[in-house]
Order: structure tokens, then sequence, then C-alpha cells
């Protein structure tokens, strides 16, 4: 007997009706039911309904809190050709549930749309925050997905403008630098750019205006957080101790303490390192007003931080010489789920977040209250009050 939450062939048949007998995914949309050829009673699928999260234990994007009913439901399905469910499943590490269930949505609008016509309908167009280097964020829409390439429809700026996007853009071609990468909220994850970069306006795209496609470097390599090594420990920032001597974390731990550290570091600010640490203090200065939209920046930050690799140094041996490597800072982290703003306090100048993440290797779901503190962090024009907390 299997153990495997499988869908109902009535479930199937409705995933592959409402996708139009197309595959879901926006790069491909190839044909998944046809003629069989010598035969004119008989037809051939080529499709199949594939688990978004996944239907037993150990598969890809397992969610182990979900009941076996809503494994099996249609909500967590989406219709796909044979290659591409073969592809979200053998490298779904590139393929976050979250983005899957927009790509659905958007399948299911192109099917519509086909059938009955744009006319004056309007149809829900699932959106993801994209950032495109450190100063231009996007809200966009995932029309195109793969290995080599990201393509969005870009419906608004939330920081830069279209200038400074097609800046951005065209620069990337030069390659180098640390800005040259983009990070997508639904994926918790990023990828520096790499290649000649595609940009063209549209019409008759609702109010798309600009479709971006960019090429990307491979996925870097994650690490496993549980062979993090030992580090001292730390209380509230300081080193800890127990019984006089110095405390120490190990394994996972030295990863949980990690991701604190470099949160809690100013991007920029570490002369002998200043690719390392994070960009909260100045997204709390700017959308500190905010909590829902700062919570969705500071994950895209964590994504830089997951993703981006930077140089790093490391140091050997039995005389500590100085070893250059390139690596993203939190690259034990598989990807980021979300980032929830519990309170912001400006007179401590700290900020409480709740963090949901899935650790590489183990792909364990892993989710803490931070309390991070913000350095020299100055309140928005406007705050809430001297000091804002709870939601």
């Amino acid at each position: 007997m299997s153990n495997r939450d499988e869908f109902s062939s009535p479930t199937k048949r409705t995933l592959a009706s409402r996708a139009g007998w197309r595959c879901s995914a926006p790069h491909c949309r190839r044909l998944t039911i046809g003629p069989k050829q010598g035969d004119e009673r008989d037809f051939i699928i080529g499709g199949k309904a594939a688990h978004i999260t996944a239907a037993a234990r150990g598969g890809p994007r397992y969610d182990g809190t979900l009941t076996v009913a809503q494994r099996r439901d249609m909500s967590n399905g989406i219709w796909l050709c044979g290659h591409c469910a073969d592809i979200i499943d053998k490298d779904y590490m590139n393929y976050s549930a979250e983005t899957l269930q927009q790509w659905r949505v958007l399948a299911e609008r192109d099917a519509h749309q086909a059938l009955v016509g744009s006319g004056s309908e309007v149809w829900f167009e699932p959106t993801t925050l994209v950032a495109f280097g450190f100063n231009i964020v996007t809200e966009a829409v995932w029309l195109g997905g793969s290995r080599e390439k990201w393509r969005f429809g870009i419906k608004r700026f939330i920081r830069g403008d279209s200038a400074a996007l097609r800046s951005f853009i065209e620069g990337a071609v030069d390659g180098g630098g640390e800005e040259r990468f983009v990070t997508v909220e639904s994926q918790g994850d990023g990828r520096l750019l790499t290649g000649v970069a595609e940009w063209e306006r549209t019409t008759g795209q609702g109010d798309i205006g600009t479709i971006v496609t960019l090429p990307i470097q491979p996925r870097p390599e994650r690490a496993d957080p549980r062979e993090m090594g030992t580090d001292l420990a730390l209380a509230d920032g300081d080193l800890a101790f127990v019984d006089g001597d110095f405390a120490l974390v190990s394994g996972i731990d030295t990863a949980k303490q990690l991701i604190w550290r470099v949160l809690a570091t100013p991007h920029g600010e570490w002369d002998w390192h200043p690719e390392w640490g994070s960009r909260w203090r100045r997204l709390a200065e700017e959308q500190g007003t905010d909590r829902a939209l700062l919570g969705r920046l500071l994950l895209l930050d964590m994504a830089r931080l997951v993703s981006i690799p930077i140089r790093m140094t490391d140091y050997v041996g039995t005389k500590l010489e100085a070893v250059e490597k390139m690596d993203a800072p939190l690259s034990f982290v598989e990807r980021v789920e979300s980032v929830s703003v519990l309170g912001l306090d400006w007179v401590k100048r700290e900020i409480s977040v709740q963090v949901t993440l899935r650790w590489a290797a183990s792909q364990e779901r892993w989710q803490e209250v931070l309390n991070v503190p913000l350095p020299e962090c100055r309140p928005p024009a406007v705050p809430p009050s001297a000091v804002a907390t709870g939601p």
C-alpha cells in the first residue's frame, strides 16, 4: 500500500481543465492532450497533476503541518507537462511552494482569458516583491522561471523607477560588483546576474508596463548548518560565561547565533569586511510606519544574505593564514519563508521579528523570534509614537 497522499481522478481532471490542459509553468505552456496517432478513438495525455508540497515525507517541498486531506486537495496541486513536473521535483530547491502557487493562478487566468476573452473581468493576479540590487524594489508577476533565466512583469515600483531599472539591467551586462543580483520574495532566494538581460515595453498586459528577462547564475552551494563548528556563545550581544569560563555553541546553534550576528551588523560598516551585514537599519528608517511592507523588505534583504556570494576571508592553519573565498554569509539556510515585524522600539533601537526559514541539507523548518539591535537607527519622518510596539 502506497504511503503517498495521491490526488483523486476528479481532482486531476479539474486541475488539468482549469489550466486549459496546458502546462502551468509560465515559460512552457505546452499543450498536454491530443489525438493518438493511428487510433481515431483514443488520445494521449502528456501532463500530470503535480503536488506543490510533496505527497509523502521526504519528498520535495514536503510540509508536515498539512493534513492528509490538505495534501490531497486541489489547492496543493498544479498541472504540468511531464518535463516540467520532473524538473520542479528533481530541481526543487529552485522552485518554492509559493512560486508554484502563483504559477497555477497565472495559468488559470490565461486559460480563462483564452476561453472568454479578457473583456472587463477582473482576475486576481498574484504578485511578488522583486529587488534588483540594493536600490530598486518592484511589485512584479512571475512570467517565467528556469535554472537559466527569470522573467518578470513589472506592475509598480516600491523603490526606484523605470529609468533606474533600465540602468541597472544594462549595467548587469558588465558583470561583477556586489549589486549585480536579484532577490525574489516568493522564493526567499536570489541569484547573481550574468549575460545580457532583455527589456521590453508591453501593451495589452493589463497594468504590466515592462517585462524583464534576467539571465541568472547557478544556485550557490548550500552548507550544512549542523557542521558549522564551534564559536564563543553570545548573550544579548555580549560574551556569555558558564562557571567563570567562556560559554560555547556548536553545530546548528552556531548557525542560529550567526544569523543574529549578521542581521545585527549594519551592512558596509566593517572596514575589514565591508560587504558583510544587513540593511535592516536603513529599511526600518525608511519603512518603519508600514510594518507589513517592512517585513517583506526585510525578507528580501535576508534572502540576499542567504543566496548572494560575497568576498569572505577565512583564517586557516596554525599560522592563521588568510584565505579569500566567495560565499554567502548565511549559506547554511535553504530559503527564507517569512519575516514578520512584531515590534519596533525607537528608544532601545531594536526590532523584534519572527523569522521562518528552512535549513539547508535537512530542509527542516525553523521559526524563532529575534530581537535585533539597530544601532543609531532613527525613526521615520512621521513615527507612530516615541516607542512603537505591536502590529
